[in-house]
């Protein structure tokens, strides 16, 4: 569509500082009858694509936006899922490590000042780099240490997605 998207770690894409997608994978590793491991993963996506600033205004979702209401045209759903897909085809068999690589370039939480809010405390850190392993690595005052995906919500300052 033309616009400039960034992820917000975990598994949101945020476009002109607004959440316009959210993604959740599972995954579950098995042992087959012969004895082999395997993992199963699925993922869902939630992209906002037609929706107007009427219905994220009655919803309570002042932070969220729509292809939209950031280009002002429709887009055809079943196009967008086609493309959704066909990107993610192409990343089914790449090195972990060059997905880690690219998600981290795009990654707008990096190199920002941010409040982890975890188990109803809250703690503000800065958000230094994606591990590896897509955990999330911050420091404080008593220096580095990771995150895992699922045991935080992480907002800017003033509350703010980055």
């Amino acid at each position: 569509c033309g616009i400039k998207a960034g992820i917000k770690w975990t598994n949101d894409i945020i476009c002109d500082e607004h959440k316009v997608c959210g993604i959740l994978c599972e995954s579950s590793l098995k042992c087959s009858s012969n004895g082999a491991y395997y993992n199963n993963v699925i993922c869902g996506i939630g992209l906002n694509v037609n929706q107007g600033v009427d219905f994220f205004e009655a919803s309570g979702l002042e932070n969220a936006a729509s292809l939209y209401t950031l280009t002002g045209k429709k887009t055809d759903k079943m196009l967008a899922a086609e493309y959704i897909v066909s990107e993610l085809d192409k990343l089914i068999n790449t090195d972990f490590s060059v997905v880690i690589s690219e998600y981290s370039s795009r990654c707008v939480t990096l190199g920002k000042t941010v409040r982890l809010i975890r188990n109803n405390s809250e703690q503000t850190v800065f958000a230094k780099a994606i591990a590896p392993d897509g955990c999330l690595i911050c420091e404080d005052e008593n220096g580095e240490f990771i995150v895992s995906s699922g045991l935080v919500k992480v907002r800017g300052i003033n509350g703010e997605y980055v």
